[in-house]
């Protein structure tokens, strides 16, 4: 580590600090205090990128932190897109209180990770909405991944409280291809699938590819 690089991005009152350790300590001391200064300082940048990126409910990625990545991929891959709704939650919000929405909403982010990869993202699209990123994948790939998340947040028992609830999502998928490569419009084929998936009855997977039929 080069101490003077770490000290160049300190606030300005780190330089007072510093100053005051040099003026009424040894210098071995110093250092060590500057050491420690330089540590706080890591895990404050740390701190608050995390913060800066994460939905504080759910832990995944936000919106603005998507966003940023979604445009960071190689032309070669074929990454699928899928946005997940969750159905009727605001008569969760509505009947058993917006805790209970908190809960739900935590607990759908953790059945989603569950059938990910590493390599995958999700992120807290808005309210009950969730987008997911599925890395090298065409679009049969997906729906059988959708439809893995859909069948498992079908037979989960959501313990809210005192009460257990029976959810069910609706999802839409669209891909990355060569014919269409802007990762905006994918993910707004991925949104026009959703509400077709919902138009249909709810608890059901749509493709953009079905859209055109």
């Amino acid at each position: 580590m080069n101490i003077l690089d770490e000290i160049a991005i300190f606030e300005e009152s780190y330089y007072q600090e510093v100053e005051d350790l040099l003026s009424n300590t040894g210098i071995i001391c110093a250092w060590i205090g500057v050491y420690k200064l330089i540590q706080q300082q890591i895990i404050r940048t740390k701190t608050l990128d995390y913060e800066a990126n994460t939905d504080p409910l759910t832990g995944l990625l936000n919106r603005r932190s998507f966003n940023q990545m979604a445009n960071i991929h190689e032309k070669s891959e074929e990454n699928s897109y899928l946005m997940l709704d969750i159905d009727y939650f605001k008569q969760i919000n509505d009947t058993y209180g917006h805790s209970a929405g908190d809960s739900v909403l935590t607990q759908v982010a953790q059945c989603i990770r569950q059938c990910l990869r590493k390599e995958d993202r999700v992120a807290r699209w808005g309210g009950e909405e969730f987008l997911i990123e599925i890395n090298n994948c065409n679009i049969d790939t997906a729906r059988i991944i959708a439809e893995k998340i859909r069948v498992l947040i079908e037979n989960c028992h959501f313990n809210v409280g005192k009460h257990i609830l029976h959810i069910t999502v609706s999802i839409g998928i669209a891909n990355v291809s060569a014919k269409n490569q802007n990762p905006d419009e994918v993910i707004n084929l991925a949104d026009k699938s959703l509400y077709q998936a919902k138009h249909l009855g709810r608890n059901r997977v749509v493709s953009a590819d079905e859209l055109a039929q």
